[in-house]
């Protein structure tokens, strides 16, 4: 069995694909927050599924507790496929200048749409970052674009204002609020659905191609598909992890 692991800024993400499907489980990353303990959490959740694993797939754009982890893992003698290694060996065609700084869990979802799905594609992540990556027909990365995620601009709302609260990120049929909550969990669900809906169609009149949009990312499965949006799917990212394993492992 395999373990994936995607290293966020804001979680730890993990799955194994058990009976056909993904279990999942994640914990925050937080400054000082992962230790050994911490990891065993992940670790015996999955022990306690009765699902064992001799291998570890990683890729990570927090380069800072890489090392950590992999040495958790050979610790207890399983074996760690490090993605961000094997990047060059993904054969991935860019146009972005700066390739060393693309983030691995952005180039992982490229691999996994060249070789799974059609292209051209645009591939939204609802990550801590909101990006936006797009693949065109030839199988070219050509770029992106980055914003705020989603939880950290709900954080920095409450965190900068005195009398504006916290709220959970969450679906809602209302656009017109009559208390404070409301009118936040309006804001950001339909703020964030109407800034995909419109880059979608900016980035589709551009260039002038059908372009396949697939949602990934935390908060994906708060949205379902529509004219803008072809598919979502949770999982691309591990998806893409278990494709490198198959690929290299």
């Amino acid at each position: 069995m395999v373990l994936l692991i995607d290293i966020g800024n804001s979680f730890i993400s993990t799955a194994c694909l058990f009976k056909n499907r993904y279990i999942r489980t994640s914990i925050p990353n937080c400054k000082n927050y992962i230790n050994k303990d911490k990891l065993k959490e992940l670790v015996n959740f999955y022990k306690k599924k009765k699902i064992k694993f001799s291998l570890v797939v990683i890729c990570s754009v927090v380069p800072s507790i890489d090392e950590f982890i992999i040495q958790f893992f050979c610790k207890l003698k399983i074996q760690v496929l490090y993605v961000n290694k094997l990047i060059n060996k993904l054969s991935i065609e860019t146009d972005i200048v700066e390739k060393k700084k693309i983030g691995s869990d952005r180039l992982v979802n490229v691999f996994y749409t060249i070789n799974k799905l059609s292209t051209p594609a645009l591939i939204i992540d609802l990550g801590t970052a909101t990006t936006f990556d797009y693949i065109n027909e030839k199988n070219i990365y050509e770029g992106g674009i980055i914003l705020p995620g989603i939880d950290i601009s709900m954080n920095a709302l409450s965190t900068f204002t005195e009398k504006l609260p916290k709220v959970k990120f969450k679906k809602t049929n209302e656009l017109i609020s009559n208390n404070t909550k409301g009118a936040i969990s309006s804001g950001f669900y339909w703020g964030y659905y109407c800034m995909i809906e419109g880059l979608v169609n900016k980035i589709r009149k551009q260039k002038q191609l059908k372009i396949k949009t697939i949602l990934t990312g935390g908060h994906s499965n708060l949205f379902s598909k529509n004219k803008f949006i072809d598919l979502i799917d949770r999982d691309l990212t591990m998806k893409g992890l278990y494709l490198i394993h198959d690929k290299f492992g």
